[in-house]
């Protein structure tokens, strides 16, 4: 989270609503809280997704990086690099060796289709139907492509 705030400023996070602990921590960290919609329990990535851009497309931003919660390794300068192209490119797509990684740049424009995603699918969808406004970013950095699956992954 810091990493994020450092280099964009303004992060939104959405969570289950029987997360306490981190409903309390997140404010106080700075970031902006979306709790999960308990009425219509989120069925997996879209639906989290969408919660969260629902709040970012009522912010009327130009832009946003769209990054998963267990990837902490993500280095400042990637996220840098990802910004200053998407001011260029209204999708931004990090890679590293070959292995296309996170977080994702979307412009504005692509926040309505976002906003409608659902099921255990991210945003791969709205990637695929707009794969020519895609910019592919080659990066020095593992960790767009590191993530936390285990208790020992995160103590590697």
């Amino acid at each position: 989270l810091a990493t994020y705030q450092r280099v964009v400023g303004h992060c939104t996070v959405v969570i289950d609503q029987a997360d306490e602990a981190l409903a309390q921590w997140l404010p106080a960290a700075g970031a902006s809280v979306v709790l999960a919609d308990s009425r219509h329990p989120p069925c997996g990535m879209g639906d989290s997704l969408a919660q969260g851009m629902r709040q970012i497309a009522s912010q009327h931003v130009d832009a946003c990086l769209i990054a998963l919660g267990d990837m902490p390794w993500v280095q400042d300068q990637t996220l840098k690099q990802l910004l200053e192209k998407l001011e260029q490119s209204p999708i931004v797509v990090p890679v590293w060796q070959g292995r296309r990684g996170h977080p994702v740049g979307f412009g504005a424009r692509f926040f309505g289709e976002l906003c409608q995603l659902s099921g255990d699918h991210g945003a791969r969808a709205v990637l695929q139907a707009h794969s020519a406004a895609c910019c592919v970013v080659q990066v020095a950095d593992g960790g767009v492509v590191r993530d936390v699956d285990t208790p020992a992954d995160l103590r590697r």
